[in-house]
């Protein structure tokens, strides 16, 4: 409490405490207040424990009311290894989905990778809705990003070229088209997810496309 704006205005003391003269409007709001009885109420240790209980998971997750956070990121573990070994196996090689319990080489979390495995995977579904060819940056924010988020209760990332640009490393799209390779790493992620039970039609947000994935998933 002693770093905020209505500890250096006077107005609590470093324990949150009210110190009875008048807050400035910007200085000490509801908010403030709101905080500092969530802080009373709940104690340092407490507050301290939610940190660690919230560590390295997806919030979206969490804000829509995912019961188990940890287990529904390890619920994906499939189709990050089938996204992930794109990069790094030959073509003849892929299909196991195999997850390797590591961060990559640019240090990402399991989170951070599930959110870009799951924005590439979508990406590669409207791609392949477009007649296979790649979706452009209006509709990427349109309409990919908002289907990942609503499709999977995670975040997606990344700009329309950084996810194009990891999807070239495997061979899976070119400068303008899904290859052979996206097509096919496409359907496998399908299979995943309904085999899963990652598809949830329930959902009628009108982002979820999880109906184009169980189409896909019995196409190939």
């Amino acid at each position: 409490m002693d770093k905020t704006d209505a500890y250096f205005m006077g107005n609590i003391d470093e324990m949150g405490n009210d110190m009875g003269q008048k807050p400035s409007d910007w200085a000490y709001t509801n908010l403030d207040k709101l905080l500092i009885q969530l802080k009373t109420a709940m104690g340092k240790d407490r507050l301290d424990a939610l940190d660690n209980t919230y560590d390295n998971v997806d919030f979206l997750s969490v804000i829509n009311g995912v019961d188990d956070v940890n287990k529904y990121v390890q619920s994906f573990d499939k189709v990050i290894g089938l996204v992930e070994e794109a990069t790094y196996l030959p073509p003849d090689q892929r299909g196991k989905g195999d997850f390797i319990e590591q961060e990559d080489e640019l240090g990402l979390s399991k989170v951070e990778r599930l959110q870009r495995a799951l924005t590439c995977a979508t990406y590669l579904l409207f791609s392949i809705k477009n007649n296979g060819a790649l979706v452009k940056e209006r509709d990427f924010n349109d309409l990919v990003l908002p289907a990942v988020e609503a499709t999977f209760n995670v975040r997606s990332v990344g700009s329309v070229t950084e996810i194009a640009s990891y999807l070239k490393k495997g061979g899976c799209v070119d400068y303008a088209n899904v290859t052979n390779e996206g097509y096919l790493l496409a359907v496998r992620i399908a299979k995943a997810l309904e085999k899963g039970g990652l598809l949830d039609n329930k959902n009628e947000n009108v982002d979820n496309v999880c109906r184009s994935w169980r189409s896909l998933a019995h196409a190939g």
